[in-house]
């Protein structure tokens, strides 16, 4: 499977099309891929993408299953912008069997291009209404739910990065959990991995002052 990568020069209806295949009958999680009126509501991914060009960025992507059934992306994180933010990552679940091994598959073909440009790690924000998948997301990546943990650091330009997998070449991301902060103006839950461990000190002491 290949993904696109868009922006503001992609067909819109593409990028409609996408947000059409992605509802559900959770209303919360359809806030963000409204496709009605969008040019007015910034907090959807086509006001993103077409009115904010949060994705022309050179340090932000956004990337789309051809099939349409998965979509993530990334932007500098504002608060430190050595790490990125997680930003509007869906997976059809509808799709049965399939719906987790698309949404794996496409959230670390992100995490590698965003390493590429040189991002330390990640923070992952959730709303309130959000809070049960930030403790699964949370409780998943533990390295000891998972009988052939392993991990395999890499020295890269100098820095020693560290891969985490469940299974051989299948990753996780051991994350921690930090806030409530104020994030976008709202009040947002998080977490946080970084495969350059040896950034988490700068992190924290970036994001420490962050409580609501």
């Amino acid at each position: 499977m290949t993904y696109k990568a868009i922006n503001s020069n992609t067909d819109v209806d593409f990028v409609k099309q996408f947000c059409l295949a992605q509802r559900t009958n959770d209303n919360f999680a359809n806030h963000n891929i409204n496709v009605d009126e969008w040019e007015t509501k910034t907090h959807t991914l086509l006001y993103l993408t077409f009115i904010e060009k949060r994705f022309d960025n050179p340090n932000a992507k956004y990337f789309i299953r051809e099939d349409l059934q998965a979509g993530v992306g990334f932007a500098p994180f504002d608060y430190d912008t050595n790490v990125c933010a997680i930003t509007r990552f869906y997976t059809n679940l509808q799709v049965k069997g399939i719906g987790k091994d698309i949404g794996h598959h496409i959230f670390y073909h992100a995490l590698e291009q965003a390493e590429e440009l040189g991002y330390k790690g990640f923070v992952y924000t959730f709303n309130d209404y959000n809070e049960l998948l930030r403790e699964r997301t949370e409780r998943y990546n533990r390295p000891e739910r998972h009988k052939n943990y392993a991990f395999m650091a890499e020295k890269k330009n100098g820095v020693w990065i560290k891969y985490h997998y469940r299974e051989p070449n299948i990753r996780i991301t051991p994350l921690t959990k930090f806030g409530p902060i104020t994030y976008k103006n709202t009040k947002q839950w998080c977490l946080y991995h970084l495969w350059d461990e040896s950034y988490e000190q700068a992190l924290v002491e970036k994001i420490g002052h962050l409580g609501v």
